[in-house]
């Protein structure tokens, strides 16, 4: 089951996923199933200015239904303009999937745009520009698994920044599994995000493999920077029980003498009172680990905890509503106990099963992501031109 969402300024490499899915596919004993969504190509040309991208045949956009076979994809239904970061429509499309196609054994691919511990699968094809936040996505998977008794096995999320414990611990963080594994990258991906015509080969070679065998050969033979976990509720309890008994011995210590968060953390000195729970706390985060392999010679962490927040208070309350944070003085280290009871309050009121509303300074730190060399004048100039173009109003 793959979610690809090119409703967004990734549309040329979310449809070429379509086209190398196509190429390689049968449909012997395993079915593949893709709900697509693309955007308008001037959107992405007024978001990624420096680009070339090629000319395409089919230049529909929306939202489309595909099983794939005898190397051809089948169009099974058009959705029109729906909200790929609403956590409906994703529901929708696994209720859809497991009801008419049920297996033996289910793999889930999340692909599309990311915002670090806020959400992933941006879009921008509606009246508001939005986000599915990693809390609800969790949420989806945990009530297909309520309605339907359904666990998924593989859950393949093709974007950066996903190996940091705080998002790790949504998928984590119910007593009754709703998924096995979780695969994705070491920190950060390429553009092209996963090759799928790769992947698509592998799923059918070991198609019979069990899943944590197939999760193994994925992360060797793909040519990415990959790391999987075994989505254990216990072992993420006991990662979040030792971290919160480390903040609260961080805060004892006296102001003259606090080292760093990241000395502390990472600190096995013999002499400090802290350095026993220290080395607990990494073989805990090293037993999430099942597999990962390097094709790049970057030395990366396979897991990684955030050790700053922004001062913005917007973005620093989108960090707040992971679960990690709820009754763990980790987050009173990052930022105050001003902040965190103001955030207690706030909380009470939100939504918690529809889209997170993206604000400016979140899509201007994504146009900013896909433009490096780009001055920020030329930047702003983006934003002004794209919101134009959507007609956002907040």
């Amino acid at each position: 089951m793959i979610y690809a969402n090119g409703n967004n300024e990734l549309e040329p490499e979310i449809w070429q996923s379509r086209l190398d899915i196509e190429k390689v596919v049968d449909d012997t004993n395993c079915n593949i199933l893709l709900q697509i969504a693309r955007e308008d190509r001037k959107l992405v040309e007024i978001i990624r200015p420096a680009d070339d991208f090629p000319v395409i045949n089919e230049k529909w956009t929306g939202v489309r239904r595909y099983i794939f076979k005898e190397g051809k994809a089948v169009l099974v239904e058009e959705l029109g303009p729906v909200n790929m970061a609403d956590p409906l429509c994703l529901y929708n499309f696994l209720n859809w999937s497991i009801k008419n196609y049920p297996a033996e054994k289910y793999m889930l691919i999340l692909g599309g745009h990311v915002y670090q511990f806020v959400g992933a699968l941006t879009d921008y094809s509606q009246d508001k520009p939005y986000i599915m936040g990693f809390p609800e996505m969790a949420n989806t998977l945990q009530l297909i698994n309520k309605r339907l008794g359904i666990v998924i096995d593989i859950l393949v999320l093709d974007v950066c920044y996903l190996n940091f414990i705080e998002v790790l611990y949504e998928f984590g963080k119910y007593e009754k599994r709703i998924i096995k594994y979780l695969l994705t990258y070491i920190y950060d991906g390429p553009l092209s995000g996963l090759p799928y015509k790769q992947i698509m080969k592998i799923l059918q070679k070991y198609r019979k493999a069990e899943a944590l065998q197939l999760i193994k050969r994925i992360s060797e033979d793909v040519s990415r920077d990959l790391v999987a976990f075994d989505i254990n509720y216990k072992k993420f309890k006991g990662v979040k029980e030792l971290i919160n008994k480390l903040s609260c011995q961080y805060l004892d210590i006296k102001e003259t003498e606090k080292p760093s968060i990241n000395r502390f953390i990472n600190n096995v000195e013999p002499d400090k009172p802290w350095c026993k729970d220290v080395k607990k706390l990494s073989q805990s985060l090293q037993s999430l680990i099942i597999t990962y392999h390097r094709f790049s010679k970057e030395e990366k962490n396979l897991i990684n905890i955030a050790q700053k927040l922004p001062d913005d208070f917007k973005k620093i309350k989108l960090y707040y509503r992971l679960a990690f944070n709820k009754g763990n003085k980790w987050f009173e280290i990052l930022t105050n106990k001003t902040i965190n009871n103001k955030l207690n309050y706030i909380e009470k009121n939100e939504q918690k099963f529809a889209p997170t509303l993206l604000f400016p300074d979140l899509i201007k730190a994504n146009i900013k992501a896909m433009n490096t060399d780009l001055k920020q004048e030329i930047l702003n100039n983006i934003y002004k031109k794209l919101s134009k173009y959507k007609n956002w109003n907040y």
